[in-house]
């Protein structure tokens, strides 16, 4: 049996088709698009954007038909959770491919990627972070269990439109973005004090491209040392 999972973030749409095999999953296709729903900003899908999306979907409902896959998951995030017309998306999917989405909060959403990445990581202890267009998931995560999590909306798209003006970025508009973080990651900074995390486990695009430019394979550990080196050189590059 074929299954499908349709990931609609504020910046990338994710398919995912598997064979369900004993207790496991063979994967069997696997496919990222830059949608940008956000491009905008986080208030409202753009004329553009909506466009686009939608024709994103139906290219992945092609695929999906060429695999007969048996059953399909569609989920929405932080987009699609605060977009006026996020409901008319939906609608117009469920017009076109006849794909009912599901808009799961933003815990539901760090629940999820804690399942998966446990998958990985069964016994460890860790913090997973997951870099999205609209929103952050932070998870603790020792020997395996799952203590806390959260899920913010300080996402890339969130950052970039309320904060950023220059290209490159300039200092004091850097200044404005480290305050907004540190008041928003005040309770994540707590619950950090209070556990033992060694490990930051990056469950994001974002992170397959840092490591991509980094030229470090996937599933590598990259020392805290480096990255910090390479941030400076990063912050202050033009788009």
């Amino acid at each position: 049996m074929n299954l499908a999972v349709i990931d609609l973030g504020s910046n990338t749409f994710h398919l995912l088709i598997v064979r369900a095999e004993g207790n496991g999953f063979v994967e069997l296709y696997r496919e990222r698009i830059y949608a940008r729903l956000a491009r905008s900003g986080i208030g409202m899908i753009s004329d553009i954007a909506f466009s686009e999306g939608l024709d994103t979907i139906q290219h992945f409902k092609e695929i999906i038909d060429q695999y007969q896959v048996s059953n399909t998951k569609v989920v929405g995030t932080e987009m699609l959770r605060l977009a006026p017309n996020g409901a008319q998306f939906v609608q117009k999917v469920k017009d076109l491919t006849g794909f009912n989405i599901e808009i799961i909060s933003g815990e539901k959403e760090a629940e999820y990627i804690y399942q998966g990445v446990r998958q990985s990581y069964p016994d460890d202890t860790y913090l997973i972070m997951d870099i999205g267009g609209g929103s952050v998931e932070f998870i603790i995560v020792e020997k395996g269990v799952r203590h806390w999590l959260t899920s913010l909306p300080i996402g890339i798209a969130v950052l970039y439109f309320q904060y950023e003006h220059s290209d490159p970025i300039k200092p004091e508009e850097l200044l404005n973005i480290d305050a907004f973080l540190t008041q928003k990651l005040k309770q994540l900074r707590e619950q950090l004090l209070n556990h033992n995390i060694e490990v930051l486990v990056g469950a994001s695009g974002v992170f397959e491209t840092f490591f991509d430019v980094e030229g470090v394979s996937l599933n590598a550990y990259l020392e805290a040392g480096d990255f910090k080196n390479k941030l400076g050189l990063l912050t202050h590059s033009t788009l």
